[in-house]
């Protein structure tokens, strides 16, 4: 006996429902994979390694924000769109910029990842703010226009971002050192231009008495002196004299310099 069992037409637009919703949630996953694979090359050929990196970053900060309140997302497009129009991108830039610039340290023009690099600075100012009413940073005075375009993009939070822009935001500002190697400042960006704990001893050497800038303003050995107080004040004068005049004092002095930061990178 043959029994046949009918379908009501509710259950059968339940069912084409079901199947049409998993056909289309399947091509849509084919298509997302097929534009991972073509896009991703296009990007890393056009970026970099480094600029693929800061892409997958911001793709993931933008799904996140995606789960979150759409009034963090709309303040980002309005911040980015604003930011680029007006120029501030251009107007924040540190004031060697130039410099790492000639030495393929950074991109000689406004592209997508100096935008970004910039962008995530005042992110990090911003970030402080949601929580403290004042937020004091501390920066090299080559940097003070980091200040001064988180200050105006903030300016630009209104009612349609969660964010807060009406904390005060302060900074101190370090003197530059010289760099050595003529370099214009110490910067771990900069190969050969400073001495951090992680220095051979014998090129924490080899830096400091191959110092031969002649006034206290270019030498990065009489400026670490200063700086980290290893003499009195009244030292410190009258080796600017031996500093100008080079003089065996002078090397000397430098020598010591050298045993106590290799001193200090033994303890470290």
């Amino acid at each position: 006996m043959t029994t046949n069992f009918s379908v009501p037409s509710s259950g059968r637009a339940l069912t084409a429902s079901i199947g049409k919703n998993t056909f289309f949630g399947l091509a849509g996953n084919v298509v997302h994979v097929l534009a991972r694979i073509i896009v991703v090359p296009i990007i890393i050929k056009d970026l970099g390694l480094d600029g693929f990196g800061i892409w997958a970053v911001l793709m993931s900060i933008a799904a996140y924000l995606t789960l979150g309140g759409s009034g963090v997302r709309s303040a980002f497009q309005k911040y980015v769109a604003e930011a680029t129009g007006s120029g501030d991108f251009d107007r924040a830039e540190e004031d060697n910029h130039g410099y790492y610039a000639s030495m393929a340290i950074v991109d000689d023009r406004m592209t997508f990842r100096r935008k970004m690099s910039l962008a995530l600075m005042a992110a990090d100012f911003v970030a402080l703010g949601q929580d403290h009413d004042a937020v004091l940073v501390l920066l090299g005075i080559d940097e003070h226009k980091y200040v001064r375009f988180t200050r105006e993009v903030t300016q630009r939070f209104g009612r349609d971002t969660h964010l807060r822009g009406d904390f005060t935001l302060a900074s101190v500002y370090s003197r530059l050192a010289a760099g050595f190697g003529g370099h214009p400042k110490m910067s771990k960006s900069i190969p050969g231009s400073s001495i951090s704990v992680m220095t051979p001893p014998q090129e924490i050497a080899t830096l400091l008495m191959g110092d031969e800038a002649r006034t206290p303003e270019t030498s990065p050995s009489y400026q670490l002196t200063c700086q980290m107080s290893f003499r009195p004040p009244a030292e410190c004068a009258a080796l600017a004299r031996e500093c100008v005049a080079s003089s065996p004092a002078w090397r000397r002095a430098r020598a010591e310099l050298a045993e106590y930061l290799i001193s200090l990178t033994e303890l470290w």
